[in-house]
């Protein structure tokens, strides 16, 4: 398994691969109707944002993001992002997303791990994340992280006309 930036030729790639799963699947990542154009054109602005930080060094500013891909032979296996606000030195929105035939073989540690330890170098000392109440692996892989519950959201997100109860967690490095 190799760990890297996400490029501008892995946006249909990963785009695909978030289509791939199935709807509870995305419930548990994020409770909104993602469909392929706007997932597509996320996953461009994550590249590109990528490219921004690598090759010019621009990550100050609320709308930088950050996100890195696990591929084992050409297969990508999952993937994991953050927001950044630099001048606060606060990561927001961090995400990891793996594939289901991957899942329980450490890639989502590998994955929080190697972003943190980008976020260390970057000399972010906290990150932010909201994960479903009821995606209780993801929320034992926070935890194990450091990550530390700090709200219960019982109507923040919604979905189809249903809500969905969430947690908010922080990790201070």
């Amino acid at each position: 398994m190799q760990i890297r930036m996400v490029k501008m030729s892995d946006v249909w790639s990963l785009t695909n691969f978030y289509m791939s799963l199935k709807e509870n699947e995305r419930i548990l990542f994020h409770p909104f109707p993602f469909r392929y154009p706007l997932v597509f054109l996320i996953i461009l602005y994550f590249a590109f944002s990528n490219f921004l930080y690598e090759y010019l060094d621009l990550i100050n500013n609320k709308l930088s993001v950050i996100s890195l891909v696990a591929e084992h032979e050409g297969s990508i296996q999952g993937f994991v992002f953050i927001s950044n606000i630099k001048e606060r030195k606060v990561a927001k929105n961090f995400g990891i997303v793996v594939g289901r035939r991957w899942r329980g073989r450490g890639i989502g540690r590998n994955l929080a791990d190697a972003m943190i330890d980008i976020c260390k170098k970057e000399g972010i000392n906290e990150i932010h994340l909201t994960v479903m109440a009821k995606n209780k692996s993801a929320i034992s892989l926070y935890k194990k992280l450091g990550f530390e519950v700090t709200e219960y959201h019982e109507k923040r997100e919604r979905w189809g006309g249903k809500f969905y109860p969430d947690y908010s967690m922080v990790f201070w490095g």
